[in-house]
């Protein structure tokens, strides 16, 4: 992932969290945050070891079904 894909996930989770965020807590608004950029980037991750022919949740090669 580079550094600017990261910032552009980064971008697109913030303005959404501000536009959604109707918290004065900012503990609270900082927990929406990470969780909504945490998500949107594991799902790119694993969407691309997917791609790769590899699990999704820990990297490693699929085995081939049917053999």
């Amino acid at each position: 992932m580079t550094k600017a894909e990261l910032t552009g996930y980064i971008s697109e989770v913030l303005d959404s969290t501000l536009t959604e965020c109707k918290s004065e807590n900012p503990l609270e608004s900082w927990s929406v945050f990470i969780c909504r950029l945490d998500a949107k980037v594991r799902r790119r991750i694993g969407d691309e070891l997917e791609r790769q022919g590899k699990n999704r949740y820990t990297g490693q090669p699929e085995k081939q079904r049917g053999l």
